[in-house]
């Protein structure tokens, strides 16, 4: 009885180590980053304002690639040949992948206004969203590890229509546990006046905010391995506990 629960118990660990470890699959992703700056005085009761807005978007046919997407804008607002204020904004968003179960989402943003004159109102206004969607063909893990920054980090689950949001903000992981099925995980941005200035100055800056993520193995062994295995070393101890002891 002894041998046998050690065969059994040796068969459920082959079934364990066979099992299939998951694949994931790319499907597609895209990548779309939205600038603006805006200009406005009391003398002109609104101001010029420039715009710029740049998509792309790659499917697995024919293969999967970097992705990124960029807009650049900048305006002025003069009266009489006097400028009176000025603006410039910058912003990339970017997927780079190292493999499909690998890689990173990027958004690069920089800015810089300046008004000469009192009541004069600049503002930089950005949006930005960067999509991946994949598959994965057995029980599997998703980690998101991401930098402090503006917006949010969402996750979609197909296949029970489950959408989790997180905030960039201060930083922080993200995990999550995936069935077999299709899922998107994305990094998005609203419309808004990140950069305001009111009045007479100058101000510049920006930020990077960076979400690095990894879809690994995670295999749950069968209930049937599972309970062949407890079998195995239950005949196994039984059997040890009935032996005569040694004289």
């Amino acid at each position: 009885m002894f041998r046998r629960g050690l065969m059994a118990a040796a068969a459920a660990a082959t079934m364990l180590a066979g099992q299939a470890q998951a694949a994931v699959t790319y499907i597609s992703s895209s990548v779309e980053t939205y600038g603006q700056v805006f200009l406005q005085t009391p003398i002109t009761g609104g101001g010029p304002e420039a715009w710029d807005e740049d998509t792309r978007s790659d499917v697995a046919d024919p293969a999967m690639v970097d992705i990124s997407a960029t807009t650049s804008v900048a305006a002025a607002l003069t009266v009489d040949d006097v400028l009176l204020s000025e603006g410039s904004s910058t912003a990339t968003t970017s997927i780079d992948f190292a493999d499909a179960a690998h890689g990173q989402f990027r958004t690069e943003v920089a800015y810089s206004l300046a008004n000469y004159e009192p009541e004069t109102l600049s503002a930089a206004i950005y949006y930005y969203d960067a999509v991946y969607v994949f598959h994965v063909d057995a029980a599997a893990a998703l980690d998101v590890a991401f930098t402090d920054g503006r917006g949010k980090l969402v996750f979609h689950s197909y296949g029970d229509n489950n959408t989790i949001e997180t905030s960039l903000a201060g930083g922080g992981t993200f995990s999550y546990a995936l069935s077999p099925g299709d899922y998107f995980v994305r990094i998005n941005r609203q419309i808004g006046g990140e950069f305001l200035l009111s009045g007479p100055g100058s101000a510049s800056g920006g930020y990077t905010t960076t979400a690095d993520f990894a879809i690994t193995d995670a295999a749950v062994p069968e209930p049937a391995a599972w309970a062949l295995l407890i079998a195995g070393f239950g005949l196994a101890g039984g059997a040890l506990r009935r032996r005569p002891s040694a004289a």
